[in-house]
């Protein structure tokens, strides 16, 4: 009796150690797999992307806006009003030659159009040079000047200011270029109720000139205007 107990107990036990060994199984492979993470992180973490270039093209947009936040019909009609409004000043980029596309032919025909009181178009043409070389300062004292006649006071003043950057250093031999900026942005800030500002650039332009007595005139007449005492 005692003999089969035994044998009984003995065999439970083993069966017992075969499960425990089984699950001990099941438990190790499982965990050995996430436990390799760990151990070799060559085998699971890529390896960092390699450097390159990426060519991107973007499609030609005459503004400044994305194409998402434009409607296109009224973007060409746009663009169409504005290449009418150039053909009729006479002066058209498209129909440039490239042998017209100089900056000092493009002053010339500027000054034929000013000569003729195509403001508009001379100040097409001054612009169009001045994308080719914003370094001519004929270009910018005359565009300042059909700015002048059309109005333009501001964009006039601006040009003006621009030509004074231009010329350094002062020399004898853009003495009297400076003194026509100096004398069409004093009149210039004049026409736009500014006297404070106009009258010491007409000052300065007749110090660079003292025997200019158009200026001295202008100088007068402005002081007068706005009842400026001496």
């Amino acid at each position: 009796m005692h003999q089969k107990l035994s044998q009984k107990f003995n065999m439970k036990m083993n069966k017992h150690k075969s499960s425990q060994n089984l699950i001990n199984r099941i438990f190790k492979n499982r965990y050995s797999k996430i436990n390799e993470i760990f151990n070799d992180p060559a085998k699971t973490i890529p390896l960092p992307r390699k450097c390159g270039i990426i060519n991107v093209i973007f499609s030609d947009r005459a503004f400044p806006t994305p194409a998402r936040e434009s409607s296109f019909v009224e973007e060409q009609e746009w663009l169409s009003k504005q290449a009418e409004t150039r053909r009729k000043t006479g002066f058209v980029v498209e129909n440039l030659r490239p042998e017209e596309q100089d900056p000092q032919w493009l002053k010339d025909k500027g000054d034929d159009f000013f000569k003729v009181g195509n403001y508009l178009a001379a100040i097409s043409a001054y612009t169009y040079g001045i994308k080719i070389n914003d370094k001519m300062v004929a270009l910018y004292m005359n565009r300042s000047a059909a700015h002048y006649a059309l109005g333009n006071y501001y964009r006039c003043i601006d040009d003006c200011s621009k030509v004074l950057e231009l010329m350094e250093p002062k020399c004898e031999s853009n003495r009297m270029s400076r003194v026509k900026c100096h004398a069409r942005r004093g009149a210039a800030l004049c026409k736009l109720s500014a006297p404070q500002h106009g009258i010491p650039e007409l000052e300065a332009a007749l110090k660079l000139d003292p025997n200019n007595n158009s200026i001295r005139y202008d100088l007068y007449a402005t002081k007068q205007y706005f009842n400026i005492k001496e």
